[in-house]
This record gives structure tokens, sequence and C-alpha cells, in this order.
């Protein structure tokens, strides 16, 4: 279930991981481990190299899901950090990351109306500032994007 090509996948992970983080895995750590070790290989199914989730741009609210799926990778990364599995700066072999999926976003912050694929919620602009600030602080020259 855990190598599923959606933002499931990642919901799935999360739900498994402790709310504490990695300091309350305990005698799990090496189970829960593998599960975010597989997350190298979601990055790569989940994110063309340009940083769009082409599953996600298939939906209706494709730039809702897109949002949702990153979100979800950005706390998988959160949790995984402390157990020393760098998320954050993983470029996968198709050139796939979090931050190239954060910056494919980017645009369309300011006006989302202006999201050329599907999208039948309206999002208020600034919609993706939580997840913008939270990239600063990983990658700090994100900052003057």
């Amino acid at each position: 279930v855990l190598a599923a090509n959606d933002e499931m996948a990642a919901g799935l992970l999360l739900q498994r991981m402790p709310r504490g983080g990695a300091g309350n895995l305990g005698d799990e750590r090496d189970e829960d481990r593998i599960g975010l070790d597989e997350d190298f290989n979601r990055i790569a199914r989940q994110f063309k190299a340009d940083g769009s989730q082409p599953l996600e741009l298939e939906r209706e609210d494709g730039l809702s899901y897109s949002v949702f799926n990153l979100e979800a990778q950005f706390q998988i990364a959160a949790l995984a950090a402390p157990l020393g599995i760098d998320l954050w700066n993983y470029r996968a072999p198709n050139s796939a990351s979090l931050r190239n999926g954060i910056e494919f976003l980017r645009p369309y912050n300011a006006d989302p109306q202006t999201w050329p694929h599907h999208q039948l919620k309206k999002l208020p602009p600034g919609f993706l500032q939580p997840l913008l600030d939270h990239a600063a602080q990983i990658w700090p020259d994100a900052r003057n994007k």
C-alpha cells in the first residue's frame, strides 16, 4: 500500500508515524525507517523534474491536490530528518525533488486563477504561503524567489 502512486500513500505513511515525531519511535524505528526510505522512490514516482505532479494534475482540483500532496511530503520529510533521512535535499534520478515541487507551485500563490490546469475550487491568493514559509526555513535561498 505504501508504494501507491498518489498522495494517499503519503497520507498513510503519515498516519503510521508517531505524533511525537522520531523521538518516540522506540522499537518500531527500523520498520518506520523502511517506510520513510520508500519515500525516496515515491518522490521519483509522484514528481517530474519540473516539480509537477502529473497524477494530481489529472484531477478536477489539480492545484488543491498538488498542494495537499506536497504538504504531506513536507511533513514526512520533517519526520524523516531526525532519523538521518534527508528528503529535503534528495534529488531523484529523474531530477524530481520536493524543492522542485514547491517551485512549480510558487507562481500561482499570488494569483491562483492563472493555474493552467483543472481547478474547480477557488483558492485565495496566498494559499501556498505556509508551505513557502516552511520552504524558506529549509532552503534559505528560496526566500528570495
